[in-house]
């Protein structure tokens, strides 16, 4: 067991490092992403807005839940036509900092790893029910097409976000854990069911009393013999069934032969 942890932890370490990589060419160097992401017309202003509103860092809506309280109707109403005309808007507010730091970087890698070490653990959970290579990168991909399903198009769904800009991102995430499970189907591999009796049997055997073990030895070939006796037996009273006189026949009562002459029958 501790085997395949170790397996599992390496192999986690590896993927975070792919996935690091794999960020840095589909976010830099790649040009679609840009395409879903825009700049706001007059971004200066609305930034000093922002500022001179004293907006704490948080998740804002427009049109706000502070119009959502059924009770009151007309604020109610108010809120309803807001949401119809649009804009609706989900903001994303944090404090100043700064870009491309190198502690954003130690914890894109803490996240990876934590992210690859959790599928490492479901790779392994998985056993031997995942034979082959390819069937451990299905299910590792597999993983990361539930996430993009659930999360990013949850998103489409629920919060009104673009579509094409979580399409974007449900590509990010797939292809990437397709690279994760590349590295982690390598060293996450099923037991050897073989090597896992040998290995685990002897300890069960030993852990057993010495004459507990001498007297079920003992019991073994008892039965071994009983076994034989039977065989025997019943090979015996075949023969004497096949062999009986003309007219007469055998069953059995109670484990018991009971022979008797058949009636009517040319002796």
């Amino acid at each position: 067991m501790a085997g395949r942890a170790f397996f599992v932890v390496i192999g986690a370490v590896l993927s975070a490092i792919v996935l690091m990589a794999w960020g840095f060419v589909f976010w830099t160097l790649l040009p679609f992403p840009m395409n879903y992401i825009h700049t706001l017309p007059n971004e200066d202003a609305i930034g000093q807005a922002f500022v001179e509103n004293e907006v704490t860092p948080g998740v804002y809506v427009y049109p706000g839940p502070d119009g959502m309280d059924p009770n009151d109707e007309a604020t109610f109403e108010a809120w309803q036509a807001k949401h119809r005309e649009g804009p609706i808007l989900h903001v994303f507010v944090s404090e100043g900092l700064e870009p491309m730091a190198p502690s954003m970087y130690m914890q894109g890698m803490l996240h990876f790893f934590v992210s690859a070490l959790i599928a490492g653990t479901l790779l392994a959970v998985a056993g031997n029910s995942l034979k082959s290579y390819g069937s451990r990168v299905a299910f590792v991909t597999g993983l990361g097409l539930f996430a993009a399903a659930f999360v990013r198009m949850g998103d489409v769904v629920w919060f009104y976000h673009s579509f094409g800009y979580q399409l974007m991102l449900a590509c990010y995430l797939i292809s990437s854990w397709i690279l994760a499970g590349l590295v982690l189907a390598a060293f996450v591999r099923p037991k050897d069911n073989a090597q896992t009796a040998t290995q685990e049997g002897p300890d069960l055997f030993e852990a057993i009393p010495q004459d507990a073990r001498q007297k079920l030895d003992e019991a073994r070939e008892e039965l071994s013999r009983l076994r034989l006796l039977l065989e025997k037996e019943q090979a015996a009273r075949a023969e004497l069934y096949r062999n009986l006189p003309k007219g007469w026949a055998a069953e059995e009562f109670n484990g018991q032969p009971v022979y008797y002459i058949l009636c009517g029958q040319e002796k």
